[in-house]
């Protein structure tokens, strides 16, 4: 006993000692997101108060890891400044400098204004959150998202070039390569993880190699002209914790609605979408399923206390958070408060010495991170898709133009006009790809597809003629902007190409009244102009019905002209071809000479055949053949049809049902396959009203191939090239089948 409770001491001494190393890196790897977000939200004011940004960063860091570590529905979600809202809130500072409501030595304005903006982030998020409207963020388009990480990526690397080379932020300067080269290293020791230095974080690579670079350069002769100048000293004493209604009524309206308003509304839908971009990959990673409306609501009061205490905006935090998905220990809820410890003491500490920093380290760091930031693999993925089929080339150049335009515009216009542009032109897109029409497909002769078998010449007939016949399949949404689209199509088919035409709908799952009626229009003038047309796939269920009767408009639909199924309508068609080629209106009744002469069999060879034959008869519904019978009968219809139907099990308690797979028509002859095998019966065979057959048993066969092969011969031989032309049929349906 005493053994095992010393186990269970050392174990659980283990696992707290490796939480709390998990919890030291994670604050280490937090430190160059926080620090970029700092100097990227107040980079307007210039590098002397760059120690203002990153200690609101440190604040707002601690203080979203906090909450979400107590708050959030899903352990392990990590949140702090967001490299997406922090160039936010430098897009706000920038935008009141040109206007002239604010200078760069106006310390106190701009503390206050990322105060309000953080604050006002945060109700919007408390509203979203008690609202539900969180559930729809994932209905943002991803290429509006992925446009949105690549130009905040650009952002980063932008606002970062002049210190990368040394040159003043603002004005005029001389390039120092040897900036240049500290910026370089730094980047390529954060990004490439050497093998042997893999244990540490790359931060501390990246800061290492960075500064011996700075300093091994300035030991040049030339070395000061190089390497460029340190970070500025932290924390200006001018440096106050601001009133917010001192500042609010200084402000003009017209900035607090042109600037602050919609800078905030644009923090709120981008801190959102990040937040459950971020639980969604923490979801798919540990497979913690939870409403996640506690996750925007930690967030909120994340906002809402940062705001109050001088915090830049926070959010989920992608970054930190999928990496930590997979270690059980590092996403615990104890890991992350010992990380908010850890960033306090980290901040304390690291303050002070940021100023002893290369700028130039700092701005690979930044550098490092945009590469992180920007969404590549959307990129090159899209760009496959431009390469693709012609469907997925639509798509792929649209989603393409739509995350190109938003990074486009995060670059050049700022993140808060990149939003709005996005989701515009992405709903821009998506009705231009409605618009384009619901034709799925056409094709011709679909011989094969309808459930009715034929003799020999009717057969033949639909063989020859069959390109008269056109099938138009629609599909998605038909409304007022594709419809008229549709009714162009029918109207120049009718005119110009087949003579029959069958328009599926089966696959419309979406109607307006506009499409409806614009639709049912250009039936009826096809219909008035005494051309063949039928609906298929219009039954109850089928969401094309469904509207048309819930509307009162399935009046417009003359019987004869509306099938439940695509064979059905098809086989209708059929029929009307036979007619107007053949004079055909209904199955003919034939003699067995007839019969027999239909399947190819010489006049003089037909004496011979009937003798072993005999003719039965069926009464309405009277089974002929049933599945799983070892009979050995063959069948020649001659007056009547047969339906072949199919019995399906069901699961469960369902009850068995059928499927009927053909009709059989006179001239046709069925049951061969068994004849020929001793293989069971594959499908129910029933009569279809009252049916007249030719029946021939084994023992005739047998019988005929001894007195007179020379008949038998031709018998088998009519056998095999109705096997054929079955085979051909059945090749005629696959190919207007899809892959």
């Amino acid at each position: 006993m005493t053994a095992r409770l010393s186990h269970i001491i050392r174990q659980h001494s283990r696992t707290g000692a490796a939480k709390i190393v998990l919890a030291f890196e994670a604050s280490l790897e937090a430190v160059p997101p926080i620090i970029v977000a700092g100097l990227v939200a107040f980079s307007p004011l210039g590098d002397g108060l760059a120690g203002i940004g990153i200690a609101a960063a440190f604040l707002g860091a601690v203080i979203a890891s906090a909450l979400l570590s107590v708050i959030a529905d899903r352990r392990g979600l990590i949140g702090g400044p967001s490299l997406g809202l922090a160039p936010m809130v430098s897009a706000a500072l920038e935008t009141l400098i040109q206007r002239g409501l604010l200078t760069p030595a106006s310390t106190g304005t701009a503390m206050a204004l990322s105060m309000a903006l953080t604050l006002g982030c945060g109700l919007l998020t408390a509203g979203v959150a008690a609202l539900g409207v969180g559930r729809v963020a994932p209905l943002v388009p991803y290429p509006v998202l992925a446009g949105l990480r690549n130009g905040t990526a650009v952002l980063l690397v932008l606002e970062q070039v002049h210190t990368a080379v040394g040159m003043p932020a603002h004005g005029h300067g001389s390039l120092h390569l040897g900036a240049l080269a500290v910026t370089t290293v730094t980047v390529l020791a954060t990004l490439w993880r050497m093998p042997r230095l893999r244990a540490i974080p790359p931060v501390i690579v990246a800061l290492v190699a960075g500064v011996v670079t700075h300093h091994a350069l300035a030991l040049l002769p030339w070395g000061h002209e190089w390497v460029g100048a340190l970070m500025a000293p932290m924390l200006p004493g001018s440096a106050r914790l601001p009133a917010l209604n001192a500042l609010l009524p200084a402000l003009p309206f017209s900035a607090v609605t042109e600037v602050l308003v919609p800078t905030a509304i644009s923090m709120t839908i981008l801190g959102v979408l990040e937040t459950v971009a971020c639980a969604s990959a923490l979801q798919s990673e540990t497979g913690e399923r939870s409403g996640g409306r506690r996750d925007l609501y930690a967030v909120a009061f994340a906002n809402i206390a940062g705001g109050l205490l001088g915090a830049l905006p926070a959010a989920g935090s992608m970054e930190e958070t999928v990496p930590a998905a997979g270690n059980a220990a590092r996403h615990s809820r104890v890991t992350a408060l010992l990380r908010c410890g850890f960033l306090v003491v980290v901040a304390l500490l690291a303050m002070p010495l940021l100023a002893k920093i290369p700028a130039a380290v700092l701005a690979g760091l930044i550098i490092a991170a945009a590469w992180h930031v920007a969404d590549l693999s959307s990129l090159s993925m899209m760009i496959a898709n431009a390469r693709a089929g012609r469907v997925h080339r639509i798509e792929g150049i649209g989603n393409l133009l739509v995350m190109t335009t938003v990074a486009a515009v995060a670059a050049t216009l700022g993140l808060v006009t990149a939003v709005m542009v996005g989701i515009v032109l992405s709903l821009a897109v998506f009705v231009a790809d409605m618009a384009r029409g619901p034709v799925r497909r056409r094709y011709t002769s679909p011989l094969g597809r309808s459930r009715a078998h034929r003799g020999d010449r009717q057969t033949e007939t639909l063989l020859q003629y069959g390109q008269d016949i056109e099938v138009i399949e629609l599909q998605g949404a038909l409304f007022f902007g594709s419809a008229d689209q549709v009714a162009g199509e029918l109207q120049t088919n009718a005119a110009t190409r087949g003579r029959y035409i069958v328009l599926d709908m089966h696959r419309i799952h979406r109607m307006d009244l506009s499409g409806a009626r614009s639709l049912l229009a250009a039936c009826e003038r096809i219909w008035r102009g005494g051309k063949w047309l039928v609906l298929a796939g219009m039954r109850p269920g089928v969401p094309a019905w469904d509207y048309l009767a819930d509307h009162d408009l399935l009046g417009g639909l003359p019987p004869g002209r509306v099938f439940p199924t695509l064979e059905d309508a098809i086989e209708s068609t059929e029929q009307r071809l036979l007619s107007d080629r053949l004079g055909i209106v209904k199955e003919p009744v034939l003699t067995g000479a007839e019969a027999l002469v239909s399947l190819g069999i010489p006049n003089t060879a037909v004496a011979g055949l009937l003798r072993p034959m005999a003719e039965v008869a069926f009464a309405s519904g009277a089974p002929i053949i049933r599945a799983g019978e070892t009979s050995r009968d063959m069948f020649i219809l001659l007056e009547g049809c047969v339906d072949v139907t199919l019995r399906v099990h069901a699961a469960g308690a369902a009850p068995e049902r059928s499927t009927r797979l053909a009709t059989l028509a006179p001239g046709t002859l069925f049951g061969e396959m068994a004849l020929l095998s001793s293989a069971p019966r594959s499908a129910d065979l029933t009569a279809h009203g009252m049916v007249r057959c030719l029946r021939l048993d084994l023992d005739g066969l047998n019988a005929l191939r001894a007195e007179d092969p020379d008949n038998a011969w031709h018998l088998l031989t009519a056998i095999a090239t109705r096997m054929e032309l079955n085979l051909r049929l059945a090749n005629a349906a696959i190919a207007s089948y899809e892959e």
